[in-house]
């Protein structure tokens, strides 16, 4: 479920650093090669850029 300002579930899990979450997103299809290369938000970033952006080591990993 895409939110108002264009992120996924994926992108939510970057932001808050929560790397559990991003595995069983990965593990059941909620962070598809599409959402993890490519799928950006309404501000042009991707959920490692969020990731990046906010200094969240363990997403970023």
């Amino acid at each position: 479920m895409i939110d108002h300002n264009g992120r996924a579930p994926l992108h939510k899990a970057a932001m808050l650093d929560d790397v559990p979450l991003l595995d069983v997103l990965q593990l059941y299809g909620g962070a598809s090669s599409a959402t993890i290369d490519g799928a950006r938000d309404a501000d042009g970033f991707t959920a490692l850029m969020q990731a990046l952006l906010l200094n969240n080591t363990a997403a970023s990993d």
